[in-house]
């Protein structure tokens, strides 16, 4: 950490909030130079998380406060979002902490 040095880019902050760009440069010890830039980073609407990238989040966020087979539970529910006919019903569920 002591050799990260984060610094701002103006041109970055131009397009900011329509883009949220992100670059990096890294210098090696042997004077090479490496320089990339993302448009869009990941899980934004223009590069967005896949079912499976969207799940993990989603486990590793929740399991500090909910056992696995209720994210399980969870995870199972929101995918079947578009059958549900009761939304009040369902939103009980979330809610629920078992």
């Amino acid at each position: 950490m002591r050799q990260v040095e984060c610094v701002g880019d103006p041109d970055l902050d131009k397009v900011f909030p329509k883009e949220w760009c992100a670059t990096v440069e890294i210098f090696a010890k042997n004077g090479q130079r490496h320089f990339t830039k993302v448009e869009y980073c990941k899980g934004d609407p223009e590069n967005s998380l896949s079912w499976d990238e969207l799940i993990e989040k989603f486990h590793d966020l929740s399991s500090r406060f909910m056992t696995k087979e209720r994210c399980l539970k969870i995870v199972d529910q929101v995918r079947r979002l578009e059958k549900i006919r009761d939304l009040q019903k369902w939103s009980t569920f979330l809610l629920r902490n078992r």
